[in-house]
């Protein structure tokens, strides 16, 4: 187990320590990587030339290597005795050890440990290397470049190409799995569409590029072959088919919410900082109308969560091998009206 003996007192450096080192490490490695790199490529010596041509890889390697060892000292360093600490240090000095003091972590314990960590990263990490594979050959298939080439059309109305940008930007985002991506295909080919079809128009200009931007966060915020979906997934011990279905309905009202009152109406009719005006109203409103309070007396909950909650049980349903993790409350009837309650009192 990765969890921590319930005899050992908890304490914030024990965390705060190994994390700053290994930031350290990994910053001092980039940056001596980057002089390196800088220096034999004839670059420039500055922030930029240095970080770009730095070795992330090594450098992460070796934080993480320092990193290990730091916290492997101070667990085999720090003694505990009845769920207290104790200053084995003082014993030392006087050639003696405290009868009943252990350090946190024993040799064994600590490989134990580094060991199960390792294992707990096995299996986000193949779910994360597949989804770059399912993310470049879309890529590779052409269909990112197909869809944004569409939005170049001479017959397309000129105030549609930011609304659609958005939509578009949306989908090869949630299809590939990456924002930067779709940035770097997206902002060549509809920028340039965009200001030569609206005859130098900056203001159809300036949405296309918020759209770009926004689509492309929202459809990498949305996958479930997104990196940063996956390791925040990862990170906070979540399923990750939970954390998408939950996260989804949250992420889709802002996105309906940018079509309907963003970029629809300010490619037409007003301009674009009064949509972000309504839409940060609308935002508030929708969540004093239907929020609920999570620590609601009567259990009950907001209306994005119950539709996630049945989407995932639904879900879960067409999957055999996952129906063990169902909880048995959620298939009672007694939860089931939970979905017909007056959700917003």
């Amino acid at each position: 187990s990765l969890e921590p003996a319930k005899d050992v007192p908890r304490r914030w450096w024990n965390a705060i320590v190994p994390i700053g080192v290994t930031s350290i490490i990994v910053v001092l490695g980039l940056i001596l990587t980057g002089l390196d790199g800088a220096k034999s490529s004839g670059h420039p010596i500055n922030a930029a030339s240095i970080f770009g041509n730095g070795d992330s890889y090594s450098s992460i390697l070796w934080g993480s290597f320092v990193g290990s060892i730091v916290i492997w000292l101070m667990c085999r360093l720090q003694y505990v005795s009845e769920g207290k600490f104790v200053n084995q240090w003082a014993y030392w000095m006087k050639f003696k050890s405290h009868p009943s003091a252990r350090p946190i972590l024993t040799l064994q314990e600590s490989l134990s440990a580094w060991i199960g960590g390792v294992k707990a990263l096995t299996t986000p990490v193949l779910v994360l290397i597949m989804a770059w594979a399912i993310g470049a050959a879309v890529r590779d298939s052409g269909a990112d470049v197909f869809f944004s080439s569409a939005l170049s059309s001479d017959s397309l109305d000129y105030r549609a190409i930011p609304v659609l940008t958005f939509i578009i930007s949306g989908i090869i985002s949630f299809a590939t799995g990456t924002s930067w991506g779709t940035m770097s295909i997206m902002f060549p080919i509809v920028v340039s569409a965009s200001w030569y079809a609206s005859n130098g128009d900056e203001n159809i200009m300036i949405l296309t590029m918020s759209a770009i931007l926004a689509g492309a966060v929202f459809g990498d915020h949305a996958t479930a072959i997104s990196d940063t979906t996956i390791l925040s997934a990862m990170s906070a011990k979540c399923d990750l088919t939970h954390h998408v279905v939950t996260q989804l309905p949250y992420a889709l009202v802002v996105a309906v919410l940018s079509i309907v009152v963003g970029y629809l109406p300010a490619g037409f009719a007003y301009p674009g900082w009064v949509g972000l005006v309504i839409g940060c109203v609308l935002v508030v409103v929708i969540v004093l109308v239907f929020g609920v309070r999570v620590d609601h007396p009567e259990f009950k909950q907001d209306v994005l969560s119950i539709c996630s909650e049945f989407v995932r049980v639904r879900l879960l349903r067409k999957e055999p091998q996952e129906q063990q993790e169902v909880p048995d409350y959620l298939l009672t009837k007694e939860y089931k009206d939970v979905w017909t309650r007056n959700f917003w009192t």
